[in-house]
């Protein structure tokens, strides 16, 4: 009994390592069919990678040959579609249609912050301001957030930053603009005053160094002045400069680029003068901004104005006449000729004009145009001369002072 118990112990642990030794041998065999997968999966791989690989060199030689053929092909990027908006048949961007919509938000948010100020309410609201404007700006912070949650491209902190950036933008923007108008300004207010800035430098007639759009458009040429001569007859009622004096009268005259000019001194004048007394001046007919000031002045230590007068030159035009056949100077055109008394004296009061003064008297001036003499032309002058008209010729033989004062005698 003790044998075959011995004997069926070991038939069992027989049968029990044939049974672990199959276990072991179906592990082997899936290991290996699993080992023998991979193989196969990573051969496949390696085959793909290749194709890719291949794929990837033959796009890049057909670039390179694109780009040797056709230098100034550029590659076009790849890009990602994005959400649209449909109205009808018509797409638009999601982002644009909803800044569209938020922009209709927000002039509908500023009508009704209008409306109180707006006829016929204005008469409702105008004693409950107070009442009516917090309702609707709680109306309106509703209306701004119910928009901004019915967006998903656009959300508070968007819309925030974006109006940080917009107000950055008109701040630089009214910047730019009060700069270049200030530096506007500063060069009217420069332009303005030119003559005051260069004569507080130093430089007396400014003007001649600065000219205007005449003389830079004529290239500085004189062909658009003539000679005049202007006589001073005589002036009355001018008020007194000195309690315990007489007026010592002298005239000033100015026009445009000309120095001034001034007649003698008549002491003890009084309020009424006798002049008799003419000098020239170069006169443009057509420049419509000069004027000419004449000023009655008494002599002093300091010269005081007494009174002014300034005569426009449309007016000086028309009060212009000819040149005279026979010339006169001065006191000259009245002395030892019995033709002094006629009408054709120089110093006829009929032929002066009464003009009166600021801020009292009357002055008596004529006005002749002097025939010019021949004179040398420069390049410029001739070629402005040419651009601009021509020269203007003289109407009347020229006369030389020498021989005015020799008609005299």
């Amino acid at each position: 009994a003790a044998t075959a118990a011995l004997r069926g112990d070991g038939a069992g642990a027989s049968a029990a390592a044939a049974g672990g030794g199959v276990t072991a041998l179906q592990s082997q065999v899936q290991q290996a069919l699993r080992v023998s997968d991979l193989e196969a999966s990573e051969e496949v791989l390696r085959q793909q990678l290749a194709a890719l690989q291949a794929e990837l060199d033959r796009r890049e030689s057909q670039v390179a040959f694109d780009h040797q053929m056709h230098p100034g092909l550029v590659e076009l990027e790849h890009t990602t579609p994005m959400p649209t908006a449909s109205f009808g048949p018509v797409k638009v961007p999601e982002l644009e249609y909803e800044d569209f919509l938020l922009l209709v938000a927000i002039m509908l948010i500023m009508l009704i912050f209008a409306v109180p100020f707006m006829t016929p309410w204005n008469r409702f609201c105008e004693t409950r301001r107070h009442k009516v404007m917090p309702v609707l700006a709680i109306l309106n912070f509703s209306i701004l957030a119910y928009t901004l949650d019915r967006l998903y491209m656009i959300s508070f902190n968007t819309m925030f930053f974006g109006s940080v950036k917009a107000f950055e933008i008109f701040i630089g923007s009214t910047e730019s603009l009060l700069t270049g108008c200030v530096a506007l300004v500063g060069l009217f207010v420069a332009w303005r005053f030119k003559d005051r800035i260069l004569a507080f430098i130093g430089i007396e007639h400014g003007a001649l160094l600065v000219g205007d759009f005449r003389d830079w458009a004529t290239c500085w040429s004189m062909k658009r002045f003539h000679a005049m001569e202007i006589y001073i007859l005589k002036v009355e009622g001018l008020p007194s400069v000195k309690i315990t004096g007489e007026n010592n009268v002298f005239c000033e005259a100015s026009l445009g680029y000309n120095m001034e000019m001034r007649t003698r001194v008549h002491n003890g004048a009084g309020h009424r003068c006798v002049f008799k007394e003419s000098f020239q001046l170069n006169f443009d007919p057509w420049d419509t901004d000069s004027r000419l000031y004449i000023s009655v002045k008494n002599q002093g230590l300091i010269s005081e104005e007494i009174s002014s007068v300034q005569i426009g030159a449309a007016k000086v035009r028309k009060l212009e006449e000819k040149p005279m056949q026979k010339g006169t100077l001065g006191w000259g055109a009245t002395s030892g000729s019995s033709s002094a008394r006629s009408d054709q004296s120089a110093w006829d009061p009929k032929r002066f004009t009464a003009f009166d003064m600021v801020p009292a008297g009357t002055i008596y001036l004529r006005f002749v145009s002097v025939a010019q003499e021949e004179e040398s032309v420069s390049f410029f002058e001739c070629c402005c001369g040419c651009l601009f008209g021509g020269s203007r010729r003289a109407q009347v033989t020229a006369v030389s002072d020498t021989a005015l004062l020799t008609a005299q005698h």
